[in-house]
C-alpha cells in the first residue's frame, strides 16, 4: 500500500513539473515596476489572453511556434512586442516593461493609493443622456470583407431614444433608420448592429465610472498626467464586469474646468464569438456639454467626432466614423 501512494505521488508529481513546463509565463509591468493589471496580450497580433490583478498570465506553449510574435498592448503606453524563440520556449518566461512617458508630468507624482482621490478632484459629474430625443448624424464605414477587399459606405442615420427601456446606460434601442445610396454590399443590417453597438458604447464609456452609478465596478486607476491643458486618467475593468469584456478607459479632463473632453476606449474579449462585434475593438470621441431647451432636462454629455475600429472573429474589418452629430 505503501508503495502504490508513493508512485501515485511521483506520477502526480511529474504530472504537475510537465504542466508547469508546457506554460509560458508572461508578467507586465509599467517602468516603476508596478504591475499592470488586465494588459491585452496577443499573438500574431489576435487576442490570445489578459494579465490578472499582478500583471501576470499563464498561457500554454502549445498556443505558440517558433518565430511567433508576443505582443502587450495597454492604451496610454507604447505597444511592446517580442519573438517566441527558442531562448524564451526554454526559460519559459518574459517580463514586458511598458513606457507611458508620453505624457508630460507637470505635477508632483502621486502615488497609485492617491489616484482616485485626485480624479474625483479633478472632475465634474454630469448626467449622461437618458429623455427622450431623436440623434440625427452622417456616418462614414471602410468595410474589409474577410476577402480584403474595401467597401466605402456613406451616408446618414436617424435614431429615436426611448426611456422606457430598462437597460441602464442604453442609447437609441429602437431601429435606426439609414439614408445612403452607396451601399453596393448590402451591409447596412452589419452597419446598423454597430452603430448601435457604437452608441451604446460612448454613453457606457461616460457612465460606468461616475460617482452615481450604483452599478460602478471598482477598476484599476491610473494617473498619466497631463498633456497640453488635460489632466489624463485611466481605468482598467475586468473581464466580469460587463459582456466579458476588458475595458481601458482613458479620459481627458480640462485642467481649468474639470469638464470630460475627450475619451478613448479599448476591450477586448480572448473568448469572443459573435461574428458582428469584435473580439477587439477601439473607440474614441470627443465630448461637448449639451443643454436642453427644457431646464427641466439638464445639461449632459454629447459624444461628437466618434470614430470605431474594430476586428471580429470572421475577419470582417471596419472603420466608422460618426459627425455632425445633433439631438433634438
Amino acid at each position: 500500500m505503501k508503495r502504490f501512494l508513493i508512485l501515485i505521488i511521483t506520477v502526480l508529481f511529474f504530472h504537475n513539473e510537465i504542466t508547469i513546463a508546457q506554460n509560458l509565463e508572461i508578467t507586465v509591468l509599467n517602468k516603476n515596476s508596478i504591475p499592470m493589471p488586465y494588459a491585452y496580450i496577443l499573438l500574431n497580433n489576435r487576442p490570445i489572453a489578459v494579465s490578472d490583478t499582478i500583471g501576470m498570465a499563464i498561457i500554454p506553449q502549445n498556443k505558440f511556434v517558433l518565430n511567433d510574435t508576443i505582443s502587450v498592448s495597454y492604451l496610454g503606453a507604447s505597444p511592446t512586442w517580442i519573438i517566441y524563440d527558442q531562448s524564451l520556449k526554454n526559460t519559459k518566461k518574459h517580463c514586458f516593461y511598458l513606457d507611458e512617458t508620453g505624457y508630460m508630468l507637470k505635477e508632483a507624482v502621486v502615488t497609485y493609493q492617491n489616484v482616485e482621490k485626485l480624479f474625483k478632484k479633478s472632475f465634474k459629474d454630469i448626467p449622461i443622456l437618458k429623455y427622450k430625443c431623436k440623434m440625427t448624424a452622417s456616418f462614414d464605414v471602410r468595410y474589409s470583407s474577410p476577402d480584403k477587399q474595401y467597401h466605402p459606405i456613406i451616408g446618414t442615420f436617424e435614431a429615436s431614444n426611448e426611456t422606457y427601456l430598462p437597460r441602464f446606460w442604453s442609447w437609441f434601442d429602437p431601429p435606426i433608420k439609414f439614408y445612403s445610396q452607396s451601399d453596393t454590399v448590402g451591409m447596412l443590417r452589419y452597419i446598423n448592429y454597430n452603430t448601435h453597438e457604437v452608441l451604446n458604447l460612448c454613453n457606457l464609456s461616460i457612465f460606468i465610472w461616475q460617482t452615481k452609478n450604483k452599478y460602478k465596478a471598482k477598476p484599476f486607476y491610473t494617473y498619466l498626467g497631463e498633456k497640453e491643458s488635460f489632466k489624463v486618467f485611466r481605468f482598467s475593468y475586468p473581464q466580469s464586469f460587463l459582456k466579458d469584456y476588458y475595458y481601458q478607459i482613458i479620459l481627458y479632463l480640462d485642467k481649468d474646468s474639470k469638464y470630460l473632453k475627450h475619451v478613448e476606449v479599448d476591450a477586448l474579449n480572448d473568448q469572443s464569438d459573435n461574428k458582428y462585434f469584435g473580439s477587439k475593438f477601439n473607440l474614441t470621441f470627443d465630448c461637448e456639454l449639451f443643454k436642453n431647451s427644457n431646464s427641466k432636462m439638464g445639461t449632459i454629455y454629447l459624444p461628437v467626432n466618434i470614430h470605431y475600429t474594430t476586428q471580429p472573429i470572421s475577419n470582417r474589418k471596419v472603420d466608422f466614423r460618426i459627425t455632425n452629430i445633433s439631438i433634438k
